[in-house]
């Protein structure tokens, strides 16, 4: 298994996690890199899971979809527009664990909502794979911040009392 970090500073935010929601920003040239070496290596396909969180989440995907791999997600941020009209999304081995508040997950979907009205149609923007969607418990929700409930505290918790559903295919 093969572990993509998330965003860890404000730099990933302005230099990854926006321009990449567009085209391949360099975190993701550079995690397709190390996966190719890994297959290079000897590594065969079928034994190789990749997993991140936020935005390792997307480094996940992207080269779970480049070289045919499985690919656990946690609130991940969405693929590029790009990896979308070049890849094959629908073929994709991916699971993603969303926690329902998830503030990056609502946004994305708040985002592609008001995308495909602006254009009276489907756009490709977004995660791609089945999501398992974990409910929101009142007893389980930190104080409001970001790191709080953009963090994997929430996930471990709601995964350890089932607190879940699958979406998707």
């Amino acid at each position: 298994m093969l572990a993509f970090r998330g965003t860890n500073s404000t730099y990933n935010v302005v230099y990854n996690w926006i321009p990449g929601a567009l085209l391949h920003d360099k975190g993701t040239r550079l995690a397709k890199s190390v996966v190719k070496e890994l297959i290079n290596s000897g590594i065969p396909k079928a034994s190789l899971i990749v997993t991140g969180h936020s935005l390792g989440g997307r480094y996940a995907q992207e080269t779970a979809l480049c070289y045919g791999l499985r690919a656990i997600c946690f609130n991940s941020a969405c693929i590029s527009i790009q990896s979308h009209l070049l890849e094959n999304t629908s073929q994709a081995d991916i699971l993603h664990v969303l926690y329902k508040s998830d503030p990056l997950t609502i946004l994305q979907d708040e985002f592609k909502t008001v995308l495909q009205q602006e254009i009276s149609g489907d756009i490709p923007f977004g995660i791609v794979g089945k999501r398992l969607v974990l409910e929101d418990n009142d007893n389980n929700l930190p104080d409001m911040n970001f790191g709080s409930i953009h963090g994997m505290d929430l996930i471990i918790k709601n995964i350890s009392t089932k607190l879940f559903k699958l979406e998707g295919k």
